[in-house]
């Protein structure tokens, strides 16, 4: 249910000790979640960088808040390794020194190789995003003696209990990993056990998880307040992976939930009607992220139409751009160019977020406030 919405248009303000906020980041390349539990007691899934300060953007909004994320944010929460999910990541982390760090219990090839070097020499060329990894156990590694180990996100698990006195409200707060499943997990320790005596030397062809395979789905129980993050996990149509397995777990909460963070962009390999009808109410508030990276743009205009028709209210944290058709160049003036400045890309839609603030932790009517780039669902069709 939605009491209000509206543009941003007041100086920023921090939310009320006793309301749940959840702010949804995502320029048109990356995603960010932040979600305020109570007390100034935060949590933050994935990161990704502020288009304009190139700062992370959840760090940013927290101090645009006037708050101290050193002190605030009490758990950070990688849902998988790509790219788009991690920019920012370890500069937030390091920053965030009473955070506990939550991360998938299943890697991806090169994911995995970056862990297992953390920032030793390795044969593995390691790009930025591996950077970030390197980065982030880094960091972990000094604070094991003080914050323990990185807790590891699979299916059907309780990760954190925040109790009622420490989110200031009547009701303990629980924040379960719905993903990955069992079977997933299993596929990356086969994997690692066929792997050699060196990285890259493989005794059995057996194939490593797809990251998206991996991605950890959120689920946030506050009373009556039941909040999923659905990452980029997608349907695969094997009832023991993806979302099918979540669906037909015994073994997680049951409880209805209100907001929906669409996975994958609002694609349809992130879609699964089940999904709609077994695990939120009837009209729940879906928010998602857009994702521009050459020739994909998502969500594509049927992908808009697909989720509308299941959420009236839903909002998208930036615009897609449109596909450009531009001239074809000369090979040898697009070899040049190349050699240059390497990839191409088009510039990333304006920075933008959508904030979702409760009447308080018992009482579920949302206002809902956007920000840059972001608008209703709607307002994307209508543009097209």
């Amino acid at each position: 249910m939605i009491l209000a919405t509206a543009p941003e248009t007041t100086s920023l303000s921090p939310p009320k000790s006793d309301q749940v906020e959840i702010t949804v980041f995502g320029p048109g390349y990356g995603e960010a979640v932040l979600v305020h539990l109570g007390n100034n007691v935060w949590i933050q899934i994935d990161s990704c960088i502020d288009v304009q300060s190139r700062l992370p953007a959840p760090t940013s909004y927290l101090d645009a808040l006037g708050l101290r994320p050193d002190e605030c944010v009490r758990l950070l929460v990688v849902t998988h390794w790509h790219d788009d999910h991690i920019r920012g990541i370890s500069q937030s982390y390091e920053q965030y020194e009473n955070a506990r760090l939550v991360i998938p219990s299943a890697f991806a090839k090169d994911d995995f190789a970056a862990f297992v070097s953390q920032g030793k020499e390795t044969m593995v060329r390691v790009g930025s995003g591996l950077s970030e990894i390197s980065a982030v156990f880094r960091t972990a590694v000094g604070r094991e003696s003080r914050m323990g180990p990185p807790k590891l996100a699979q299916a059907d698990k309780r990760i954190r209990v925040f109790s009622a006195c420490e989110v200031g409200g009547g009701d303990d707060c629980e924040v379960w990993s719905l993903s990955p499943s069992d079977k997933e997990v299993l596929q990356f320790l086969k994997w690692v056990g066929a792997i050699g005596p060196t990285y890259g030397s493989l005794r059995t062809r057996i194939p490593s998880p797809k990251k998206n395979d991996t991605a950890v789905v959120i689920l946030i129980q506050l009373g009556h307040l039941s909040l999923v993050f659905g990452s980029d996990l997608e349907e695969v149509g094997d009832r023991h992976a993806g979302w099918q397995s979540i669906v037909l777990s015994d073994a997680r909460p049951k409880q209805l939930a209100g907001v929906f963070k669409v996975a994958h962009h609002g694609s349809v390999n992130g879609h699964l009607d089940d999904v709609w009808t077994q695990m939120l109410e009837r009209e729940p508030i879906a928010v998602l992220t857009p994702f521009r990276r050459g020739d994909v743009s998502l969500p594509t205009r049927q992908d808009a139409e697909r989720i509308l028709s299941r959420a009236s209210n839903s909002f998208i944290s930036a615009m897609p751009q449109a596909r450009v058709t531009t001239t074809r160049r000369k090979p040898e003036v697009e070899k040049t160019l190349r050699e240059s400045v390497g990839k191409l890309y088009l510039a990333e839609s304006e920075a933008g977020r959508v904030t979702l603030r409760s009447a308080s932790q018992r009482e579920a009517p949302w206002t809902v406030t956007t920000a840059g780039g972001a608008g209703h669902l709607r307002t994307m069709l209508a543009a097209r």
